[in-house]
Parts: structure tokens; sequence; C-alpha cells
């Protein structure tokens, strides 16, 4: 993954002030950067020419990567914005479950689903 081209933000810890991190900001060339990655991308025949079904395993395997990371997201998400962990496993737990959703909508727009939602 790239870093951005702008200066570093320092990122504190909420509950004492202490420093947690310094990210790299993202400047305007580097939206440009990345929109141009994404065009190209997209115009790639092992991308453009997936099935729903197949794209949805993509986003299965995103949701799953996260289900099996709750905790450690939990932790790192509550140092970073002072939240509960209780709050913190429900929101990483809530993101598994959009990429879940996208990945069964994505699946209800093939033509050859059957009837119990399972594909081939």
């Amino acid at each position: 993954m790239a870093q951005g081209t702008r200066g570093g933000d320092h990122v504190g810890i909420p509950a004492d002030g202490t420093s947690n991190c310094v990210l790299s900001g993202a400047a305007p060339e580097d939206l440009e950067i990345a929109v141009d990655a994404a065009v190209s991308a997209q115009r790639q025949p092992a991308w453009r020419n997936l099935k729903p079904h197949e794209r949805a395993a993509f986003l299965h395997r995103i949701a799953n990567g996260i289900a099996d990371n709750v905790e450690r997201i939990a932790q790192i998400q509550t140092r970073d914005t002072g939240k509960t962990l209780a709050e913190t496993r429900a929101l990483a737990a809530s993101a598994a479950g959009t990429f879940r959703y996208m990945a069964a909508a994505l699946e209800t727009l093939e033509d050859s689903i059957t009837r119990n939602g399972a594909t081939r």
C-alpha cells in the first residue's frame, strides 16, 4: 500500500494524550494516483469478467478476515478513539456483517442462483 505524500498527522490516545502513531496524509495528487489505479484495475479482464458470485467470494473473505480479528481490531480502535471495547467489538462485527450483506446482494444478482441461495 502506498504512503500518502502529505506530512504526517499525529494520532494521540484519547485516554492519556500520549502518541499512538503518525499517519501519512493524502495530498490531491495521491487521489489522482488512486483513481488511476482503480480505473486500470477495473479494465483488467481478470476483475472485469468476474461474475457476481465470484466477486461475492472476495467480500466473504474480507468479512471472514474481519471476523477472525474482531478482538485485535477492537483493541486498536479503542486505543485510537477512546470508545469502550464493547462498542468497538460491536463495530468490528458490524463491519464484517456489512461485507457479508454486500456479498449476498451480489449473489442475488445472478440468474443462476438456486432457490436456497447456493450457487453452482
